[in-house]
């Protein structure tokens, strides 16, 4: 669908607790880490129960 055979990739940057991304396409993201959960443009992402940031996610 849409002539890609992978999904965006790009690179990050950390700061403290601020992180920064920008993908293949010009595409900039910004997040702030508050407590260990993610908050980016209005939304609040967490980890399920029992994963960590050490915890590969099943592919």
């Amino acid at each position: 669908m849409g002539g890609r055979t992978d999904a965006y990739t790009g690179s990050y940057w950390v700061h403290a607790d601020r992180i920064t991304y920008l993908d293949d396409s010009g595409f900039w993201a910004f997040g702030q880490l508050v407590d260990g959960v993610l908050h980016h443009a209005g939304f609040v992402l967490t980890r399920p129960a029992g994963r960590d940031a050490t915890t590969a996610v099943p592919g």
